[in-house]
């Protein structure tokens, strides 16, 4: 049974069950199952050719799998073209039509299907106060901004109403302060809609921000699915653990339920013995003067700052321990008063829930 994004959903609207797909001798995507609930927001996450694009036009019906099915609603359309599935794609590119207007570009795929020029009409003017662009529905393309641009490709996407909509980093092309606005843009018509919204991107920001649900991609496979913020705390893989924000990676050994860091400290840890590798976010790390270390942590560790950098609203301090060994903490705030400057002699230590234990990459 393909692994459900949701755990304990009804029967998931998507279904993608052993789907791979091959060019030549080269695997774009191994066989993975994926299921995506009604109603969701789904990112699928991962560097540059790690497979995301390449399963969501599997998705939407431009590619064909080499191996496994899809289901949309229960119904297999792992063979059906574009036009015949319940999807609809936004592209990156935007792929407007330059000599159309905006309420034209909207209307077209509504127009294709002989729809009545009534219905078009209504159409177009209810998606375009969804996405907020009634007032433009005379303009040319050519007299929008992107983000303008943008909302016109969605609304030429949700006016056909799909039960699917795919979105293939429509956001990479705006700059950041359009970037963030558009997220906020999709969120709300995410909520309006109720609709079921499958995003790919590789900007770990952007993912976290939009989904309830992640899939995080490498190499043509799926390393983890989750909630962002299960994902965020408890990466399943090295991989999961450093692409998905910053994090501290603790190397030891395990021997008859003892850890010992390779950084120094030891704890009790169940499982088998042998090489183990831990994850500890920056976050998660407290620091203060050496000498008050306290005892009743797990672990603690003494060095030297080495760098520090404040980012507006924290800071980010690397710490160098006893053979080089560094550690990255994150605070909230500067903390200016507490005397934390490059140079100075500081402990280091961590709640123990804090570390996670990750498998190979």
């Amino acid at each position: 049974m393909s692994e459900a994004i949701r755990a304990g959903e009804a029967e998931p609207l998507l279904r993608l069950s052993a789907v791979s797909k091959r060019y030549g001798a080269a695997t774009a995507l191994h066989p993975i199952d994926l299921a995506v609930t009604k109603g969701s927001f789904t990112a699928i996450l991962g560097p540059s050719g790690c497979g995301k694009s390449t399963l969501l036009r599997l998705i939407a019906g431009f590619t064909e799998p080499s191996t496994g099915s899809i289901e949309i609603a229960g119904r297999d359309v792992t063979r059906l073209v574009p036009e015949k599935r319940p999807t609809n794609m936004v592209f990156q590119g935007y792929g407007l039509f330059p000599h159309m207007t905006v309420a034209e570009n909207v209307g077209f795929g509504l127009t294709i299907a002989r729809r009545s020029r009534s219905e078009i009409g209504e159409r177009v003017a209810e998606t375009l106060a969804l996405v907020r662009l009634e007032e433009l529905a005379g303009r040319p393309i050519q007299a929008l901004s992107g983000g303008q641009q943008q909302r016109v490709a969605l609304a030429r996407a949700l006016i056909m109403r799909p039960l699917i909509l795919l979105l293939d980093e429509p956001l990479a092309a705006l700059d950041l302060k359009l970037r963030q606005a558009m997220q906020t843009e999709l969120r709300r018509i995410h909520k309006e809609t109720n609709g079921t919204f499958v995003f790919v991107t590789h900007d770990q920001g952007e993912a976290f921000s939009l989904a309830d649900n992640l899939v995080v991609m490498n190499e043509g496979r799926i390393e983890q699915i989750g909630r962002p913020q299960d994902v965020y705390i408890r990466p399943k893989t090295l991989f999961v653990s450093q692409f998905v924000g910053d994090t501290n990676i603790l190397e030891g050994t395990r021997r008859s339920g003892v850890v010992e860091l390779a950084a120094g400290p030891r704890f009790a840890s169940a499982g088998p013995d042998g090489k183990v590798t831990f994850v500890l976010r920056p976050e998660t790390v407290r620091i203060r003067p050496a000498q008050d270390l306290p005892s009743s942590p797990i672990a603690g560790i003494t060095g030297t700052i080495e760098e520090l950098h404040l980012l507006g609203d924290g800071a980010r301090i690397t710490v160098t321990a006893p053979e080089g060994h560094q550690l990255i903490v994150r605070l909230p705030n500067p903390r200016f008063g507490d005397g934390l400057a490059p140079g100075i002699r500081v402990a280091v230590d961590w709640a123990d829930d804090a570390l996670t234990e990750v498998g190979a990459p």
